[in-house]
């Protein structure tokens, strides 16, 4: 279902009025707007207020909750990139200091990781990583990592990286190695899921697409200075939102139009100034992925 008809079934109108609406050829009556906010998680304050300099976003708080706080977050993740996987204009523009969280979905304990590392800072989680993902894997956790990397491959995508995007991951393992809390075994695995990661990722660069079916268009750039931090742009049927990244494994969301506009011109100014690795940059695209397969084999040396 696209996000017209979403619109349509949920305010109990046509489709066509669920169009002018969107068009805002027809506006939103108070109800509506509150049942759409409700819906999709907007704050009011971002869909009425546009003369302050005021930005609203959504947020949920990990620190010093339980498990069910990471599983309600991460099924707010999966909604979003199903509705944005499902519409007919779509695409998802990323700016990444660290590796989007999409590129860890297939590779479960790779995800774990970064939720125990998240864990351990502001939790004060004591134990081993082993320990960790033992009482924290479930099945409902990774069919929602399946789904969520499924949505991805669905939605043409630009990224943008720099020289430095792998190593938030790596310094972290190494952090956690040298304290002793996961045995080499454990060190070997992961590290084995992000030789994958990068080689499918540089599978998908060759030929400007991902996906078995190779059918979804996918850019990467190289940047040749530090982004400052990872966002992410998407739109859907005419629909932008900007989530930024907080902390290790959360982040914040808007649907502002100025700060969504600002970081369109932000992205397409940057993308100006990077290397696109993608298609015919044999010579940079070897030379970016092997630095970064030698960075991962270097960790278990």
């Amino acid at each position: 279902m696209n996000l017209a008809n979403e619109i349509s079934e949920l305010l109990e109108i046509s489709l066509t009025a669920a169009y002018d609406r969107m068009r805002c050829s027809v506006p939103l009556k108070f109800e509506e707007a509150c049942l759409l906010c409700r819906r999709y998680g907007i704050s009011l304050d971002t869909a009425a207020v546009h003369e302050t300099d005021t930005v609203s976003f959504r947020y949920m708080p990990l620190a010093a909750e339980g498990p069910e706080r990471y599983l309600r977050y991460m099924k707010g993740l999966e909604a979003a990139m199903e509705r944005l996987s499902k519409g007919e204009s779509k695409e998802l523009k990323f700016a990444a200091d660290d590796i989007p969280i999409f590129h860890f979905m297939p590779y479960a304990e790779l995800t774990y990781f970064k939720l125990y590392a998240w864990n351990r800072t502001m939790n004060d989680v004591k134990g081993s990583y082993e320990r960790f993902v033992h009482s924290a894997d479930r099945p409902e956790l990774r069919e929602i990592f399946r789904r969520i990397a499924s949505a991805y491959l669905q939605v043409p995508t630009i990224e943008i990286w720099t020289e430095e995007t792998l190593d938030p991951v790596l310094q972290l393992m190494a952090h956690y190695r040298d304290l002793g809390d996961f045995n080499t075994d454990t060190l070997a695995k992961l590290c084995g899921q992000l030789l994958d990661l990068i080689g499918r990722m540089e599978k998908w660069a060759a030929v400007s697409a991902k996906g078995d079916d190779r059918g979804v268009p996918y850019h990467l750039y190289l940047s040749p200075v530090n982004l400052g931090n990872s966002i992410m742009l998407t739109q859907c049927d005419g629909v932008e939102s900007v989530r930024m990244k907080l902390y290790t494994i959360n982040s914040i969301a808007t649907c502002d139009s100025r700060l969504c506009g600002e970081t369109g011109k932000w992205l397409v100014q940057t993308i100006s100034k990077s290397t696109h690795l993608s298609g015919s940059s044999e010579v940079q695209r070897t030379v970016f992925f092997n630095s970064m397969k030698q960075k991962v084999t270097d960790l278990t040396a």
